[in-house]
């Protein structure tokens, strides 16, 4: 079970679900109906609907309500009210050991905000994997501990 959170209109959901396959899930968040309306449509026409399924988050809260292996947070944590409190929900989501995906455009987002958001991520439980070089983005792959519980620390 993958999440692609502020998966605007699917630029990562359909290539997700082709790499979970009729087994696994992704679970497209967004905060507008719209973007989610999109991507179940463009879903639809590739064959992906029973795999895809639409989350509208709200704007402080995600809504995660189940485990998950994967969060994929694309040009998305900048934009939420309260980017603490998203991370503790996504630590809280993911399973012992599993993975967190951080990127953020260099196009509007100063490398020095991106890294407090590494920070922040940091001080609510997540190690540090690796720095991931993508082109326009800042990038980090973050792990929740394998011995950790569901609840992270505070920021």
């Amino acid at each position: 079970t993958v999440v692609d959170f502020g998966c605007g209109f699917s630029h990562f959901c359909l290539g997700m679900a082709r790499l979970v396959g009729d087994a696994g899930e992704v679970i497209a968040v967004d905060l507008q109906q719209k973007a989610l309306n999109k991507t179940m449509a463009r879903a639809r026409k590739a064959s992906s609907d029973k795999i895809i399924h639409p989350l509208c988050c709200g704007a402080n809260s995600v809504g995660l309500n189940k485990e998950v292996d994967f969060i994929l947070a694309s040009n998305s944590l900048h934009e939420t009210p309260d980017p603490g409190a998203t991370l503790r929900e996504f630590l809280a989501a993911l399973k012992p050991g599993c993975l967190l995906y951080l990127m953020e455009p260099t196009t509007h987002l100063e490398p020095e905000r991106f890294e407090a958001e590494v920070e922040m991520a940091k001080a609510v439980g997540f190690v540090q994997v690796d720095r991931p070089k993508v082109r326009k983005e800042m990038c980090a792959l973050l792990q929740k501990p394998a011995s950790q519980e569901s609840s992270g620390g505070s920021v």
